[in-house]
């Protein structure tokens, strides 16, 4: 190949990685006039084939940098191109060049055929990438890449992607505000209503699947999402290295390319207009790039009746009823109404259910108790800062709002006779029956 390209009459040089850093490779390029700018290898086991008769002038650094070229040309075809077929062959003919055909199968192996021939004329097989599922919808990798092409740079939203490992498609493509666990939660409930629960989910080592302390002082063990993942008897897996999870990360490349470039052709720039395009983008992108799977079962399963996910996918934590009926959830105490279920409850763990809309929900035993906040942190706020003199307005929209909180008060049905006769006068409803009768 050399000697078909060399088109100067000097010598020339040729870029190459560290796997042509040999010494008959080196030997035989100086034979035939060619500087090798093979990247070196350096160890404490062998030392470089190139000394310092080539590293010395600055043309080598410059190869260096210029054959990173050709990994881009690679890249592109496994990624954008779609050439990222591993199960290939070479079936290589000695009066013809080496030609590609598919494998037996549909689903892609661990060993490729290259056309590299041996001593005794066969393709040499090179492990490549890792196995994909045999089946479809076994396990899904996850992973959350940003995009800058929103409005607000600052707060630009990442896009949460679900990957069929067996087939190469995406399941699932939502933009959200940030990677949070009610993301997942409302990205994973959207997957669960149009495929089914899966076998496991493949994902990395982040704080939202799995808890990172060695010793954790408190909690089960697992996270909001795995503890939501287990309710439903679903699996979650995480990589240990971005590599080991290669399936969503190659995805993404392609995402990081195809997508940004489709929104901007569309003009789309914030996160609604986004979500709504994603299910065309979804059907194109597996249209061109998903696989048939090498076994034809759906490892899917439906959702059972009692998975009820407005429960599953809640925030959940156990906290302690005192004897006095309150408990302390994220600075808030709450004031449960006393009642003798409620008293059954005291001194016993109780369960705390927290929605994205901030809704919260006692229960124990599955039953609801009903309660109130008391917020402890409560302060005395500033002054307001009046626009004008015309304070008409104002004095009455605050006197409002002390009629509203004196009206909570009332209801709380835990005053004397004298204060409650004393705030209903300064409410202006003296002469109104109260709620418990006098003795003469």
């Amino acid at each position: 190949m050399l000697d078909e390209h060399k088109t100067v009459r000097g010598p020339a040089t040729v870029g190459a990685d560290k796997g042509y850093d040999t010494h008959d490779f080196i030997a035989e390029c100086r034979t035939m006039n060619v500087v090798p700018h093979a990247a070196q290898i350096i160890n404490e086991h062998r030392g470089s084939a190139i000394d310092a008769r080539t590293t010395r002038h600055p043309g080598f650094a410059i190869s260096q940098r210029i054959r990173k070229r050709i990994e881009e040309i690679f890249g592109w075809t496994k990624t954008v191109g779609g050439f990222a077929a591993p199960a290939s062959k070479v079936e290589a003919e000695p009066s013809s060049p080496p030609t590609w055909s598919a494998p037996p199968t549909t689903s892609s192996g661990s060993v490729g055929w290259f056309p590299h021939e041996t001593a005794r004329g066969d393709p040499t097989p090179v492990t490549h990438r890792g196995d994909r599922r045999s089946t479809r919808e076994e396990s899904y990798p996850l992973d959350p890449p940003r995009s800058g092409i929103f409005k607000q740079p600052a707060s630009a939203p990442c896009w949460l992607v679900y990957v069929d490992d067996a087939t190469g498609r995406l399941m699932e493509l939502r933009f959200v505000r940030s990677e949070s666990t009610f993301d997942y939660f409302e990205s994973t409930r959207s997957y669960l209503g149009r495929h089914g629960k899966p076998v496991a989910f493949y994902s990395d080592k982040a704080a939202i699947f799995r808890v990172n302390a060695k010793d954790p002082k408190a909690g089960d063990g697992y996270t909001q999402f795995g503890r939501a993942m287990f309710d439903l008897n679903i699996d979650v897996i995480c990589a240990n290295s971005p590599a080991a999870k290669g399936r969503v990360e190659r995805a993404h490349q392609v995402l990081q390319d195809r997508l940004v470039k489709e929104l901007r052709l569309r003009q789309i720039s914030d996160m609604e207009a986004a979500n709504v395009f994603a299910p065309e983008f979804i059907a194109d992108y597996n249209r061109r790039f998903g696989r048939e799977s090498q076994s034809a079962h759906d490892a899917h399963r439906p959702l059972l009746p009692h998975e009820k996910l407005d429960r599953v996918f809640t925030w959940q934590e156990d906290r302690r009823l005192t004897q006095n009926l309150t408990l302390h959830y994220r600075r808030v105490m709450y004031l449960i109404e006393p009642s003798d279920f409620a008293r059954s409850a005291a001194g016993k763990y109780v369960q705390v259910r927290e929605t994205n809309d901030g809704d919260v929900v006692i229960e124990y035993t599955g039953a609801a108790l009903p309660g109130r906040q008391f917020v402890k942190d409560a302060r005395v706020n500033q002054a307001a800062i009046a626009d004008n003199k015309i304070l008409g307005p104002l004095l009455a929209e605050i006197q409002k709002r002390q009629q509203e909180r004196h009206a909570e008060t009332l209801a709380t049905k835990r005053l004397t006779l004298r204060d409650e006769d004393l705030m209903r006068k300064g409410m202006g409803q003296s002469g109104l029956p109260t709620r418990r009768k006098r003795v003469a």
